[in-house]
């Protein structure tokens, strides 16, 4: 009878583990086992934090130095339309003189996307990917590849499709976004859509850091079934290759409660994250309590509450100006998302020298303050004095707090169930510095009032 060596034996138990360890490590990002408002990344939570100057960075030539310079204050999140239409972008297929070939697809723009893929993987900074860029087709449908005027497959007679614009971005009802088969069921349209698709997930399933977004910004008068149909979509096709995504909707109406968000709200079995960048819209305390309003809607059900983009930039009509961007990012972070990115500009301050020193403090922060276990105060409880807008709390399972103070104040809080001794000390959030650090008693009403004018947090770590 052979006997196996014992040295074989160890070998081959070492192998075993080694290949278990790994297969249990690479992961990717996932829902947070142990709360599932958050994310993790190999087994292990993460805080998605990041600003880009531009949101198809993989068009951009300086994209290392961008992603370095992101890297290098702490940031790990950027957005990624699949867009096109700028001045000097690549568009996805390959050009005929001045026709696109449908069936033949542009190798510059797939390699830059690649690239962009593995350079990101390789800082592990996540990618929120958005297929389809919506206003590509209403701004910019008269230099777009799928327009039948511009490409080898399409006409007027064959797809539902115009050559003309579609008028109006809130009220038209552009054909490209009714092809699937609940709709109008534009067959040929849509076997080059999920052409597009496939094509795109041959390069990105390769890859464990990406999430996925149906559409940008799709207004209220499309119909929630397109981007149901390509959430299951990409779903069976992961599924085919052995990996998991998660996927969600980005829908354009700024109030998060309106029925068009619904169509994510109510269906985690497609849509496992929720993207409510367009809360930022919204200004001061009612940008909180929105937050907190879905957080509540979610609580049967907790899903990560992503934004991808955070309004408020050089662009101050309707963004509102810098300062309210940065208000909306600490508020975010503080209220329990799951991920903050600026927003690029003019519309955000994107990967400015400001939003750099904001990046830095809020990992600085998350270095010092367990958000993973952090439970925001949404109704203000906490709170025995404060005004309108003055500041926001959250508590964490190992008995911390914070106080986020967009532009400085005083107010009392009731920290009577907070036992123990505490370090008090102050994060300039502009200046990204720890600042007056001294010892607080708990189990008493406590009275803070900020070093000075301007944005800061409190941390009350026990000790």
């Amino acid at each position: 009878m052979n006997k196996i060596p014992f040295r074989g034996i160890l070998i081959s138990f070492i192998l075993l583990f080694i290949t278990f360890n790994l297969s249990s490590q690479e992961t990717g990002i996932q829902l947070y086992t142990k709360n599932s408002y958050f994310w993790e990344y190999n087994g292990q939570p993460v805080l998605l934090i990041g600003g880009s100057s531009n949101d198809n960075l993989f068009q951009n030539i300086n994209i290392v130095e961008e992603l370095n310079q992101l890297q290098a204050v702490g940031g790990n999140y950027v957005r990624c339309t699949l867009s096109g239409r700028d001045v000097g972008d690549e568009w996805p297929f390959w050009r005929l003189s001045r026709r696109f070939i449908l069936n033949k697809f542009n190798p510059e723009f797939w390699k830059n996307l690649d690239s962009f893929f593995k350079l990101t993987a390789e800082r592990k900074i996540f990618v929120q990917v958005e297929i389809w860029a919506f206003h590509d087709f209403m701004e910019g449908w008269e230099r777009n590849p799928w327009n039948p005027a511009l490409n080898n497959v399409f006409s007027e007679l064959n797809t539902n499709l115009k050559t003309e614009s579609y008028g109006d971005t809130g009220t038209a009802k552009h054909d490209f976004f009714f092809s699937v088969p609940k709709l109008k069921n534009d067959s040929l349209l849509l076997d080059y859509q999920k052409m597009f698709v496939d094509h795109l997930l041959g390069i990105s399933l390769k890859y464990n850091h990406i999430l996925y977004c149906i559409t940008n910004e799709i207004y209220s008068q499309y119909s929630p079934e397109w981007g149901w149909f390509w959430a299951d979509y990409i779903n069976q096709k992961a599924l085919e290759e052995g990996v998991s995504v998660h996927i969600t909707e980005m829908f354009q109406t700024p109030d998060i409660m309106d029925k068009q968000h619904y169509a994510s709200l109510q269906h985690p079995e497609l849509y496992s994250y929720i993207d409510i960048s367009q809360n930022s819209r919204k200004v001061g305390q009612e940008h909180w309590e929105k937050l907190q309003i879905v957080r509540t809607a979610t609580e049967s059900n907790p899903r990560p509450l992503n934004n991808v983009k955070i309004y408020g930039g050089p662009r101050g009509e309707w963004t509102d100006g810098p300062a309210h961007g940065i208000n909306r990012f600490w508020r975010n972070l503080v209220g329990g998302a799951a991920s903050v990115r600026f927003h690029s500009s003019p519309s955000g301050i994107g990967i400015s020298e400001r939003a750099q020193f904001h990046i830095k403090s809020a990992t600085m922060l998350a270095a010092e303050y367990d958000f993973f276990t952090s439970q925001p105060n949404a109704d203000f409880n906490l709170f025995d004095e404060r005004g309108e807008d003055e500041a926001y709390l959250a508590t964490n399972s190992r008995g911390d707090a914070i106080v986020y103070f967009p532009d400085g104040g005083q107010v009392v809080i009731d920290f009577t169930d907070f036992e123990g001794d505490y370090e008090l000390k102050w994060l300039n959030v502009e200046g990204k510095n720890w600042y007056k650090i001294s010892n607080v008693e708990g189990g008493q009403i406590l009275e803070l009032k900020s070093p000075h004018a301007g944005g800061w947090i409190a941390l009350l770590k026990r000790k």
